[in-house]
């Protein structure tokens, strides 16, 4: 596997997975991280809890490399769909979702406008003390599904970040 960097992470969401994977993934991007959610309020606390910034979708579009929609799971297939309304995805470009309940298929919007998708879910619970999640995320199992051959290995990059072991 060849290194992998994230220039700038984007998450969509901001409750216990978001903020977790946003200090994750902290000390591999090389700006802080962009969040947004439906509540504007919701996204500012959580940008603020882990030292990232509130931005609007087109905003995270436009700016990240690597994007995590960390929603419930009857949100993920709508955020992809906004997603890929918001901009060309351009195939540097990567998005997964950390749902348990669904694999990449559900991200083929964003597949079609060009992005390379994955699902990778983490196989644990999110208790909301982010720092001890993320150690715990260093010893997790994480579920990968790529919608290719080079987002599988994305998908495996990412994890590898996380600390974490990536079963497909």
């Amino acid at each position: 596997m060849t290194h992998f960097t994230i220039q700038r992470l984007g998450i969509v969401g901001a409750g216990r997975v978001a903020r977790a994977l946003a200090i994750g993934f902290a000390a591999h991007g090389v700006a802080p991280p962009l969040l947004c959610a439906r509540s504007p309020e919701k996204a500012g606390e959580a940008a603020q809890a882990v030292g990232g910034d509130a931005v609007s979708i087109e905003r995270l579009v436009r700016d990240c490399d690597v994007i995590a929609i960390a929603v419930s799971d009857d949100a993920v297939e709508s955020v992809a769909v906004e997603l890929a309304a918001a901009s060309t995805m351009g195939g540097d470009r990567f998005v997964f979702h950390v749902s348990g309940r669904s694999g990449a298929a559900i991200l083929e919007p964003l597949r079609a406008a060009g992005a390379l998708t994955a699902a990778i879910h983490p196989a644990m619970t999110f208790t909301g003390h982010p720092a001890s999640e993320v150690a715990r995320m260093a010893q997790a199992r994480f579920a990968i599904t790529g919608s290719s051959d080079r987002a599988s290995e994305t998908a495996r990059a990412i994890v590898a970040l996380l600390g974490g072991t990536p079963v497909e």
